[in-house]
């Protein structure tokens, strides 16, 4: 249950995230995220890079990622585990995050990722203080014509 309501929590932190600065090349006008360098990666992968901590507008600091997405369609819904490490690479905690890009009516299925995208994101809720890196693990993917992908499991 604890973990329902923080991942809710958490798509509610960013689903009401602001655009990452105008520092980047060019925006998507269609879901609000900044494009920037391809975050390099193999075919058929969302490839996921930590660019930097920011600071939450409502209470401590956000993750700001940048992904590129390289399969051949576009991503809707995206869970992620994220990974908090201090300055000495000790593991301080992880939290589940979902970005997803709700729409009603005629904007219902906004792609969050285009097939050959990069885009900025600002994810994480309770994020560490001392944090001083973020690693990123991509569980699943939702495209946009429904179908899924998973992370392969553990052997």
């Amino acid at each position: 249950m604890s973990r329902f309501i923080l991942i809710s929590v958490g798509l509610l932190l960013v689903l009401g995230c602001k655009r990452a600065p105008s520092d980047a090349t060019s925006t998507n006008a269609d879901n609000g995220a900044i494009a920037e360098d391809a975050v390099p990666g193999p075919k058929d992968s969302l490839a996921v890079k930590f660019k930097r901590l920011v600071p939450s507008q409502f209470k401590g600091q956000h993750a700001e990622i940048a992904m590129t997405n390289h399969f051949s369609k576009d991503i809707k819904d995206v869970n992620l585990t994220l990974r908090f490490f201090d300055k000495n690479g000790q593991e301080l905690g992880s939290e589940a995050c979902i970005i997803s890009r709700a729409g009603t009516g005629s904007e219902s299925g906004v792609a969050l990722c285009r097939a050959g995208e990069t885009v900025t994101e600002r994810v994480g809720f309770e994020i560490p203080e001392s944090t001083s890196r973020v690693g990123v693990v991509v569980d699943w993917i939702k495209f946009r014509d429904g179908t899924t992908w998973d992370r392969p499991t553990e052997r």
